[in-house]
């Protein structure tokens, strides 16, 4: 109904209105969604948040073809030169990539796409590694990985690589489905494979291709060197025969700096930091700590890696984390902090959703530099 306002507006107001109006639809569905997925990531076996889950898989791609009729009727809509000048082009540029990236033809495609990531997630957030007398989590094996004793460092590589080698049939099926499924969503919207289509989901408005190709080139002709003259360079600060694996992350001969402290100091010393920063900081983490902004210890069923959300009707950013006692535990806080206070100054300026949300790379900006 929408869509079909904004097509028939006889006004820009008109259609503007229309168009705020499916916004907050949108902010309500993100929202509901973005709790929905924390939950589930905090505790994979949660049967609740499983189910909900499910039903995300299955009806965001429904509502995702109900945002890009929206976008359509805006492209084609008679008023588009008022609004670019209201809303501004930048905006038609982003919602002219989005139309590109989905079809109905691809729905069923993109609901067992999401499933088979949710599988894949739960499968890894399974891991009940025994190592060392205890049952541990890929997360929690982290320290073991660094351990001063180069046997211990590779043994507990070696038990991580046996949960893998129990579940290859598993992950291998996920996999082969996977490239299978997006290899066909390509071919369906018209392209020759799914590269053209990820590079359209990412979003990108600057750049293509072409331009990572060469990119890529100059990783391989100037980092590659680089990085290797600094490995050997590792390998004698740590005097080892050879560097292997296991040798990878160890950095110094009397082992790798770790945090001081509990979870909970690293987070205090955390918020000192941040308040001492800016004023703008100082408020920012303030608002993360009153509301409880963090999920950070590693844990069983806990999904792996880190992440930070938003939740857009509360306007808050949210930081998930797997801490594991090294030095990650720091790095991983002090960057998705990055992304988090990003959003959280985006949020104060009351931003279009479109705008709101940046590409990748443009996120990674604001995570890296902040660590």
């Amino acid at each position: 109904a929408l869509s079909r306002s904004i097509t028939s507006a006889t006004t820009a107001e008109e259609a503007k209105n229309a168009f705020l109006s499916f916004e907050k639809i949108t902010e309500r569905i993100g929202s509901l969604s973005a709790i929905c997925y924390i939950r589930h990531t905090v505790d994979t076996r949660d049967p609740f948040y499983e189910k909900e889950n499910a039903f995300w898989d299955e009806n965001l791609p429904l509502f995702t073809d109900r945002q890009l009729d929206i976008y359509r009727a805006m492209l084609s809509c008679p008023h588009r030169p008022e609004l670019e000048k209201e809303l501004g082009k930048l905006l038609f540029d982003k919602m002219e990539i989005d139309v590109k990236s989905a079809d109905p033809s691809i729905l069923s495609l993109m609901q067992e796409e999401n499933r088979l990531q949710t599988e894949y997630q739960q499968l890894y957030a399974s891991a009940q590694i025994p190592f060392a007398g205890k049952t541990l989590t890929v997360a929690q094996l982290a320290p073991y990985k660094q351990d001063l004793d180069r046997a211990v460092r590779k043994s507990a590589f070696e038990a991580e690589g046996r949960f893998f080698d129990e579940n290859r049939e598993k992950f291998d099926e996920i996999y082969d489905r996977l490239v299978k499924n997006r290899t066909e969503q390509a071919r369906r919207m018209g392209y020759e494979n799914f590269i053209p289509l990820g590079y359209i989901r990412m979003k990108r408005n600057g750049y293509g291709i072409s331009e990572v190709e060469a990119y890529r080139k100059k990783i391989v002709e100037e980092m590659v060197p680089a990085v290797s003259e600094l490995k050997k360079v590792q390998q004698k600060r740590i005097g080892s025969d050879s560097m292997q694996y296991f040798d990878d992350t160890f950095l110094f001969p009397d082992g790798n700096p770790v945090p001081f402290g509990s979870a909970d100091e690293i987070l205090t010393a955390g918020r000192q930091m941040y308040r001492a920063l800016s004023p703008e900081t100082a408020e920012f983490i303030d608002f993360m700590f009153r509301n409880e902004l963090f999920d950070v210890l590693a844990k069983e069923g806990k999904a792996p890696g880190g992440y930070c959300t938003y939740i857009p009707s509360q306007k808050s950013p949210f930081i998930f984390s797997n801490f594991n006692g090294t030095a990650g535990d720091v790095d991983v806080l002090t960057h998705e902090a990055g992304h988090a206070f990003a959003a959280y100054q985006a949020a104060k300026q009351n931003l279009l959703p479109e705008y709101a949300d940046n590409t990748l790379e443009a996120c990674e900006v604001h995570s890296m530099s902040m660590e």
